[in-house]
């Protein structure tokens, strides 16, 4: 019996190789099929998460993605050392949210993979929503000092810090104030 066991084993494990684990959206297991990521407002989501030039450079020994492009996220993990389950996690949360907001807005077609501003403005202000009013109690600034003069990709970038300090907090999350003053300070 337990030889038999062991081969099971072996063989599931070998079927199992070339799965990667995801909620919804398969971002990084470009084998897979999946009808959502069809839609042009999640491919519009993914494209404007991508590695963009005000970005500092990866270093060549950064572990480069085969199925995707390097993404804020991934500067972000590098930068901060979040765990990889989280980016993932965080990934596709805020892709979905992007996605989301711009449906609601207005459709997008095939020809046109470019989020709308105010989606996410509309994003930003949402899930910076408690972070702007911590600020405001506290008589101090956000970490912007004019929100008309962040950029599109700058907004991208303190949406996909927020979520995975939120991810990484466990039970800090429960703490929202707590929160706050970590993404102030990082």
């Amino acid at each position: 019996f337990p030889l038999q066991m062991k081969r099971v084993m072996e063989s599931d494990a070998a079927m199992s190789e070339d799965l990667v684990p995801y909620n919804i959206i398969p971002l990084d297991s470009p084998n897979l099929t999946n009808a959502i990521v069809s839609f042009p407002e999640v491919r519009a989501a993914i494209s404007s998460l991508k590695f963009f030039r005000g970005l500092p450079k990866l270093p060549d020994a950064f572990p480069k993605p085969l199925s995707r492009s390097l993404d804020i996220f991934d500067f972000l993990h590098f930068t901060f050392g979040f765990q990889n389950g989280n980016v993932s996690n965080q990934r596709e949360h805020v892709v979905h949210l992007l996605a989301n907001e711009q449906s609601r807005l207005r459709g997008l077609d095939d020809s046109e993979l470019i989020l709308d501003e105010a989606a996410v403005q509309k994003v930003f202000l949402k899930s910076l929503d408690n972070y702007i009013k911590w600020c405001n109690y506290l008589g101090t600034g956000p970490m912007w000092s004019n929100l008309e003069a962040v950029s599109k990709e700058k907004k991208l970038l303190f949406i996909s810090l927020y979520f995975l300090i939120w991810g990484e907090a466990a039970n800090v999350r429960f703490l929202p104030e707590c929160l706050c003053y970590i993404f102030h300070n990082v």
